[in-house]
């Protein structure tokens, strides 16, 4: 297996955001962060572009994996240090403790949990017919390396910065059930 092929092996495996320099696409020679899911074939790998949101296939054959952003290069991607950083320690139950009453006043069924450093918060709206909530989250936010906001009809994506990711979060929380 070659050095590439089992980086993102390991990646896949421990969820890790990579750094690499892609030489196809539409921007070939671009630097990209991408969060590994599955390797296809001998030839294809299956990742979430971390700068468009969207999962693509990339070709082993075109990748160089990169230890960090070239300076100065599109700035906003992450480092390896910052996606390997714990969860902000101010998420941690905080936010559930702060919002619990008002989310509950707009109709939402709160879940939140925090297991080391593993922290997910979820706003249940109700069924249709009024009488249970839905098990699917309407709208949630985890920490999985990257911070993650998704929901039944919302488009995922994700953050470096927590602070970033509770701001989409509140956006929609804050207005309540549709």
């Amino acid at each position: 297996m070659s050095d590439v092929r089992s980086m993102i092996a390991a990646a896949i495996g421990t969820g890790e955001v990579l750094s690499i320099r892609y030489h196809g696409g539409s921007r070939p020679g671009s630097l990209r962060e991408i969060l590994p899911i599955k390797i296809e074939s001998d030839a294809k790998l299956r990742a979430r572009c971390t700068t468009s949101g969207a999962v693509k296939q990339f070709l082993f054959a075109k990748i160089e994996l990169c230890a960090r952003p070239v300076s100065g290069e599109e700035s906003d991607l992450w480092s390896r240090q910052a996606v390997a950083a714990p969860p902000d320690p101010a998420c941690s139950g905080d936010i559930c403790a702060d919002r619990r009453a008002a989310w509950e006043a707009l109709g939402w069924r709160v879940a939140c949990g925090d297991e080391g450093d593993f922290f997910f918060l979820g706003l249940h709206r109700r069924r249709k017919d009024g009488k249970a909530f839905l098990k699917t989250p309407s709208i949630q936010i985890v920490s999985e390396r990257p911070w993650t906001v998704a929901g039944r009809d919302l488009t995922t994506r994700t953050f470096r910065h927590y602070a970033k990711a509770l701001a989409a979060f509140l956006a929609v929380a804050d207005r309540g059930p549709a």
